[in-house]
């Protein structure tokens, strides 16, 4: 129950919630827009779970001169899990020459064209909060193009609201032996676009804010079946924590 008269001034945040996840099943982005912590002056702030009371923490240096409980209740997060673990047969997506777009339910593909191979520039999640996109560069190739022993490496991002920040990190992709190995480490972190000095203080000090994606990484290994089909395993593994 906050109280506080003094008007909120907000900023947007990747939540640090995936900081604590031991063996993870996919990569939880949790983009919280118009986020301020709770503030502690003028508020009655009780958590309770099953039952059990739980104390919060406090924020560990004041923000606009103001003590703050680590935490706030958002009602309309933006929840994205990056590739979730896969054991299975998949269906490579055919296209015509040319096509520059491709939509799937919510999902809105970008495409490249090089020598009549389409390569992925853009994916684009569309909702009801904000378009959520992740971007390749160089763009994303066409795997069944790959020679055996190829190596492809590029670099990712992933964006919603400006406000959110971003999440950068490199890909690869390699063939070996008719198989193909794809990997996808958040190596950059998560880079917010801090409003004012105290934020920046912040995310220097407590810096699990814009590492703890960089701990994490994606790997895929497909192989293609005499039906035309793919059998791929792709898990999530924590690493340099």
């Amino acid at each position: 129950d906050e109280q506080n008269p003094k008007p909120r001034k907000p900023f947007g945040l990747l939540a640090p919630m995936g900081d604590a996840a031991e063996s993870p099943s996919a990569m939880p982005l949790v983009l919280l827009h118009d986020f301020y912590f709770v503030r502690k002056k003028h508020t009655t702030l009780e958590i309770s779970i099953d039952g059990t009371r739980h104390d919060a923490d406090q924020l560990p240096i004041p923000m606009d001169y103001t003590n703050m409980y680590f935490t706030r209740y958002s009602p309309k997060p933006m929840i994205a899990t990056l590739n979730p673990a896969f054991d299975g047969e998949i269906e490579p997506l055919t296209v015509e020459t040319d096509t520059q777009e491709i939509r799937l339910g919510d999902t809105l593909l970008t495409l490249n064209w090089t020598t009549d191979q389409p390569s992925l520039e853009r994916m684009t999640c569309e909702n009801d909060i904000h378009p959520l996109e992740l971007r390749f560069d160089p763009a994303f190739p066409n795997i069944q193009s790959l020679a055996d022993s190829a190596r492809h490496e590029g670099h990712f991002e992933i964006e919603g609201d400006p406000s959110t920040g971003l999440v950068a990190g490199d890909y690869s992709i390699e063939k070996q032996d008719g198989v193909f190995t794809i990997t996808m480490i958040p190596t950059g972190g998560w880079q917010p676009r801090p409003t004012k000095f105290s934020l920046r203080f912040l995310y220097s000090v407590a810096k699990v804010f814009k590492n703890w994606p960089a701990t994490y990484q994606w790997t895929a290994r497909l192989q293609e079946n005499e039906t035309g089909t793919f059998t791929m395993h792709s898990d999530w593994c924590r690493i340099n924590r």
